[in-house]
């Protein structure tokens, strides 16, 4: 009767300090403890050792939570990080396509170049033109002359 008066009020402590424990979890401890269980400085010595387990027990639910919590902070953090270098990768290959100033001169000086190679193809295409249009009109001309003189004779 004493021992179930006593796994009550352990319990009790227990629910106060935020603690599950169930009561044959603390009679499992206070009878492998073996301590006589009335009013005698032994009794007193177990409820001590129970409070220990408590706070043992509570010390430990709150180093599991802290650890719980370091673990989504540093799955977090290895996100953050993954992100980060993803975006540093993207801008290191951007980098390297982006010419630098000598490309830049070599790039300038071949743009001009294919101007001025358009613009000379382009006067020759002008110039094939005007000659293939004389050569037409002289065709022309050499033909009428021919039926002319074939008329003629």
């Amino acid at each position: 009767r004493q021992l179930r008066s006593f796994v009550r009020a352990c319990v009790r402590a227990c629910v106060r300090a935020h603690v599950r424990v169930s009561p044959c979890r603390v009679r499992a401890q206070l009878c492998a403890q073996s301590a006589p269980w009335s009013s005698s400085p032994a009794a007193s010595g177990a409820a001590e050792r129970v409070s220990a387990c408590v706070e043992v027990e509570a010390e430990r639910r709150r180093l599991a939570t802290q650890l719980a919590q370091f673990e989504e902070y540093k799955a977090e953090e290895v996100k953050r990080m993954q992100r980060e270098r993803r975006v540093l990768e993207r801008q290191a290959k951007a980098m390297l396509k982006v010419p630098d100033r000598k490309e830049r001169s070599q790039l300038e000086a071949l743009r001009n170049e294919v101007a001025s190679l358009k613009a000379e193809a382009g006067a020759r295409e002008g110039r094939h033109k005007m000659s293939i249009e004389r050569l037409r009109r002289q065709l022309a001309t050499l033909a009428e002359e021919k039926a002319e003189l074939e008329r003629e004779v």
